[in-house]
């Protein structure tokens, strides 16, 4: 019978959850971050005459980015468009036209007339 409760007293202490309540907190935020983040962003697509871009968004408080990747291939940018948007900064990818931030866009739609 010690042998019982002895295996039972080991297999309590020797358990370890597989992830810490922390890791599993940011895993939900990230995943929370996805769902609501999905084309929020308002934006104005501008035409640059810099070396290195052609095209770069301006957001409503006056912020650009560079689009260095549209994950929609459908999508063309034109001058003027007014979009709404969602992206993520692209720390890997470099840019010569250093006009703004580089960023891949995730999410991206015409706004229609009135928003």
């Amino acid at each position: 019978m010690r042998l019982f409760y002895i295996i039972i007293i080991f297999l309590a202490v020797s358990c370890k959850p597989t992830q810490k309540i922390d890791e599993v907190t940011k895993e939900a935020e990230k995943t929370i971050e996805v769902v609501t983040s999905t084309c929020n962003t308002f934006g104005t697509v501008q035409k640059t005459s810099l070396d290195g871009c052609s095209y770069l968004i301006v957001l409503e408080n006056g912020k650009k980015v560079e689009p260095v990747v549209i994950e929609d291939e459908n999508f063309k940018l034109e001058a003027g468009q007014k979009i709404h948007f969602a992206y993520e900064k692209e720390e890997e990818m470099m840019s010569i036209c250093m006009a703004a931030p580089t960023v891949r866009v995730t999410c991206i739609e015409l706004r229609k007339k009135g928003q």
